[in-house]
């Protein structure tokens, strides 16, 4: 498998979108973490696919990773301070901490609510293999911290051992909301 090269794509079209069903244990999120308060009680099923644009509040852990001011990944809130992501999103010789920036509280780029944040510090997993994708995990350090509020949730992650219990859980990302563009 060989990634396709990024298209320039316009800011403005860029949404928050979704996708599911998908397997994923459930049982060991504790309470404070994965809250969608904003969004409880609503849903719509779709495909992988055939995402749909997510709705304010949906997904208020995903946040937007952007070079230069233009989106290249996502991520999730850790916590006030830090965000994951994959590790081969960071990986380059070319890529340094003050020319990324955050964007997160929204499902909308182009939002003027939506709240940016600077990046201090880019750790990659020490064993990250990018041949095989091997430990494709990576944490950014935010120079300032987040203020946590109903659209900007910290994930839940899981605990070990892992969970006996699978149940249907959402994928989130940023894409485009009109095909090719």
């Amino acid at each position: 498998w060989k990634p396709a090269p990024p298209s320039p794509v316009p800011s403005s079209h860029w949404m928050l979108t979704k996708c599911f069903p998908f397997s994923f244990p459930l049982s060991f999120f504790p309470p404070e973490c994965g809250d969608r308060s904003i969004f409880e009680g609503r849903t719509r099923y779709s495909r992988i696919t055939g995402g749909m644009e997510a709705e304010v509040g949906e997904f208020p852990w995903q946040v937007s990773i952007q070079a230069r001011s233009e989106p290249f990944c996502g991520g999730s809130i850790l916590n006030k301070w830090w965000i994951l992501t994959a590790a081969h999103c960071l990986y380059s010789e070319e890529l340094f901490p003050e020319e990324l920036s955050v964007v997160l509280g929204t499902n909308d780029l182009t939002s003027p609510s939506m709240e940016i944040k600077e990046v201090a510090s880019i750790i990659l997993h020490k064993d990250f293999k990018r041949a095989n994708m091997d430990n494709d995990i990576a944490l950014l350090l935010l120079a300032s911290p987040i203020k946590l509020d109903d659209l900007k949730v910290p994930i839940c992650l899981p605990t070990q051992p892992g969970p006996a219990t699978w149940r249907e859980c959402w994928v989130a990302g940023w894409g485009q909301t009109n095909a090719g563009m």
